[in-house]
This record gives structure tokens, sequence and C-alpha cells, in this order.
């Protein structure tokens, strides 16, 4: 390089010379891109932190339970799916804690990803989950039967009370204020009043399944028996997630396989098109999350549901099975699913409870029937995300009728990306009506089974529902139990060293050959007697 041409570089402006120190907006713009669709639901990067920190914090901090620790009670609930139990779990310090106790027979290991995967969320979204322990038998030919392979979970005790229990009473929804307000309201009974706490269950769902759904989970088995009224924390919260999907990574979801219970489930049978492929490893799968999710909206399945439950709350009439029954199909058959439509030719001369229930919809300018049409809409697409619906103006107080306001730019934005990255050639799925031992789960003495909801609806085939042993959970429950297994053998050890170290030291032998030896012999019989 000559001198004159280092002093003719100095004269250049610093973009042309290449030494511009600020930042480029365009490299700004892109940082700002990445990390959006990092954090946007179901959030590969929450994930990620999730699943290298605070699960594996959880494991080695969370308490190691088996059989011995628990003490079964009555038997609350049996189902298709496992038995519930009270029982008590018998604390370190020697006390007892009264605990929720299912032996699920299938699905146990999906159940406790979930319960794990939302106690790491936090909020209290779902029922407070303890732990779960494995007593399967050594080997097939030590079997008494088939309940002897079974998974054991443990939750806190949070009362008696389901939304459904509640809901079968002629007093509902005034015997649910004392439980989620602490005290009776000072209002006449009538609509409402009724509707304050409609109102309230409704928002305390949405909230719960928004958390759900912003980590990639979808309940699937949404309805008022698996909605807790928690006594502890005065909130509704969700229980039963054996049925759930984790669509962040994958976890308990196959592509034309489904769990639903067909009373609450939309009329589309699955989760997401059965186009979908199945899920790729899970680092792949959790970084493509968002734009899987933005595809197929899956979260609008758990949002039917509870379309449904919002219509049980309103309507009396619709409370048990076989009306709930009756009624979708009419609605579907003879309204092609358009709610406005069956009030519109079976209003004109409803019944009591038919009036009674178009009566509270109707308050403030009618924002609830609004919401519900909203929610129970045929497609998808034009049903509201948790997050959409609790900005609806039912929540608020301030409505002037038509659709959803206050949706913003994101869900336009969402819509946008969802309408451009649909799959050409996708259809709605079948209209066949779908059965499946979901509902024997949730179901109570005297309720349908699965045989009579299939003859009311007319089923001869159901669609195939996921084996236990060809979900991916399989190989993260091995790992999770081999983890708890290593850390109690390491919990149970150290006593008996800490007892040989003390006499020893008693007996100021603690370097002497003989007293090591003595230690030496005693851990080897300690640990040829376990089992």
């Amino acid at each position: 390089m000559k001198c004159g041409d280092a002093i003719y570089r100095s004269t250049l402006d610093l973009k042309v010379r290449g030494e511009e120190t600020s930042i480029d907006w365009r490299g700004f713009l892109l940082l700002a891109s990445v990390a959006t669709y990092l954090f946007i639901p179901p959030g590969p990067f929450p994930g990620f932190i999730d699943s290298l920190l605070l699960s594996t914090n959880l494991l080695k901090t969370s308490r190691v339970v088996d059989k011995e620790d628990i003490t079964l009670g009555r038997k609350l609930a049996t189902g298709g799916f496992g038995s519930v139990f009270l029982g008590q779990l018998k604390e370190e310090d020697g006390s007892e804690q009264t605990v929720i106790v299912k032996k699920a027979k299938e699905y146990g290991e999906a159940e406790v990803w979930m319960n794990e995967r939302m106690m790491r969320i936090g909020g209290k979204h779902c029922a407070e989950f303890i732990t779960a322990f494995d007593e399967s038998s050594p080997s097939t030919s030590e079997r008494i039967s088939p309940l002897d392979n079974a998974i054991w979970l443990v939750w806190k005790y949070e009362g008696d009370n389901t939304l459904y229990n509640l809901l079968e009473k002629k007093e509902f929804p005034y015997n649910v204020e004392p439980i989620l307000l602490g005290r009776e309201l000072k209002l006449p009974k009538g609509p409402r009043r009724k509707l304050i706490t409609v109102r309230l269950v409704m928002k305390q769902l949405m909230s719960a399944l928004g958390a759900c759904h912003n980590s990639g989970i979808v309940h699937r088995d949404v309805k008022p028996q698996n909605c807790i009224v928690s006594a502890i924390d005065n909130k509704i919260k969700l229980i039963d997630l054996g049925a759930a999907a984790d669509l962040r990574v994958g976890i308990n979801y196959v592509p034309k396989e489904y769990l639903l219970d067909p009373r609450y489930a939309p009329p589309q049978q699955y989760v997401m098109s059965t186009q979908t492929v199945r899920p790729p490893p899970a680092p792949v799968a959790a970084f493509l999350s968002p734009v899987l999710w933005r595809m197929e909206n899956p979260d609008r399945f758990d949002m039917f549901s509870c379309g449904v439950t919002m219509l049980q709350m309103a309507f009396p009439g619709l409370r048990s099975d076989n009306a709930i029954i009756a009624f979708r199909k009419r609605l579907g058959d003879k309204y092609s699913w358009d709610l406005k439509e069956w009030r519109k030719q079976e209003g004109k001369r409803p019944s009591k409870e038919i009036q009674e229930g178009f009566d509270l919809l109707d308050l403030d300018d009618g924002a609830a029937w609004d919401l519900l049409c909203s929610l129970m809409a045929y497609n998808p697409r034009d049903r509201p995300s948790a997050s959409e619906a609790l900005g609806h103006p039912f929540f608020s107080g301030s409505f002037e009728g038509g659709a959803l306001t206050g949706m913003g730019l994101s869900s336009s934005a969402s819509a946008a990306l969802a309408s451009a990255s649909r799959s050409v050639g996708t259809v709605i799925a079948s209209q066949q009506r779908l059965i499946d031992e979901a509902v024997a789960a949730g179901a109570k003495e005297g309720s349908l089974t699965e045989a009579q909801l299939s003859e009311e609806l007319g089923i001869e085939n159901a669609a195939p529902r996921p084996t236990r042993r060809a979900s991916s959970t399989i190989a993260w429950w091995q790992d999770r139990q081999s983890e708890i297994k290593k850390k109690a053998k390491k919990e149970k050890i150290q006593p008996v060293v800490s007892a040989l170290m003390d006499e020893a030291s008693n007996e100021n032998e603690e370097t002497s050959p003989q007293s090591k030896w003595k230690l030496g012999q005693a851990l080897t019989d300690f640990l040829r007697k376990r089992p």
C-alpha cells in the first residue's frame, strides 16, 4: 500500500471503508425474529431450559417414595385406565399426609410426564403432583395379575369435589361460591348471580388450559369430571392428564391414533391432521413445534370441550350423559354443528330449563352466548385460543355484539401464518363418531358404559387408539426409573454407613484394619439382603 492510498482511504465514509461500528438494523431484525420464534408457544427455548435444567433438578430434589410409604384407604373411583384411592403418605418425620393415589394400568408413564411438566411450569393450574413409582414385577412369570404391572401416581389431597360433582346438584352454581369465593354472594338468586360463578369457573379453566397450551400440552380430555375444585387454593384445576399429548417433543402423540371422550370432543377426531408425520427426535421436534402449532392449531381441540362444559353449566337439562349425547347428535345431524341455527329452531318453544340457559347467556348484551358459539364452532380455526378467549368481553364485562374483539395484530398474524403454511389438500376429518375407553376412566357407577355410548351414537368401528408400548414415553420412563433407583439405593445405604462409622468412632477403631474390614463386611451383607 502506498502512502497516498492510506490518505485517500482516510477521507472515505466509514460505510464505504467497511469500518461501520454501529449495529446493522437488518442484523437486529434477524436476531429479534429468531428470539421471537424461540419463545412463541409452545416455546422451543423454554422447553430446552425445562428439559436440561428444571427436570434434572426436580428429579434430584424430589423425595423417593415406594409402596411401603403409602397406606391405601377407600376407593374413590375406577375406570378403564386405573383406580383412584384416598391414602396416607408417610412423611420423613413420621407424620402422615392425606393424598390421592392412582394405580394406573395404562398411560401411566404419559400421565407422570405431563404432571411433572405442569409442576415445573408453576401457577398451580393442575392438582399438586407429589411423585410416582413403579410396582412392576421383576419378571412376567412372577406377576399374579395384570394389575401387578402398574404405575402409582400420588397427588396432594385438595378436596372431594370435582366440577361434575357440583354440577349434578340442583344448587349449582350456588354451591361453588363457598369454595371459589370463600363465601356466598349476597345477591338474590337468579341468572345474574349464576353468571358471576360461571364466568369465574370459565376464566380459571381458560387460564389453566392457557398454561398447558403455552408449553405445548393439549389435554384432550377436558370435561367437568376432570376439573377439581380445590378447597386449598380456591380455584379450578385440571386433573387426569393421561390422555394429554406433549406436542413440543411428541410425547404421547401418534398420528392416526386418538384419546378422547366423544361427549366433549369436537367433531374432528384428532388434534392434528392425520397426514402429520410421526414426531422426529425430541430436539428437532421442539425446534419445529411453533411451525406445526400454527399449521394445525391443536389447542382448538380443548377449546371445543370448554364450550361443551360451559353449555352444561348454562343449561341444567344438558348435564346428564343421555341429554348431552342426544344434543350432540341433533346438533351434528340436523344443524351441521351450528349452535346459532340450533337456537333459532329450537328456541322458538324452549322448555323451562332451556330458557333458563338462554336468560343467563343473554346477559351483558349476549357476551356469554357469543363466546359459547365461538368455542363450539365447527371449524377449529374459527375457535379462539385460550389466551384469545380470556380477552373476550365476557370476562371484561363489556360487549357490543358481534365477533371476538381484542385479538390484536398477533392473532391476525397467526391466522395469516397458519393460512400460508396450511397443507394443500388437507380435508376435514371423518364424520364418524368415536368411542374410547377414556370415557370409562372418568365415569362413575351408574354412568353410561362404552358399549352404551357406542350404541347411542351408532358407532360400529372406533378409530385406533395408541398402544401403551408404542409411545415414546417408555424410553423416558425407563431413564427416570433408573435415576430414581440409583437415588433410592444411595439414600438407603447412607444411614447404614453413618451408623457403622459412628460405632467405629465410639470404639476408637476408625483407623484400624479390623474396623475397615467390619465396615466393608457389613455393607456387603446389607447389599446382599436388599431385593
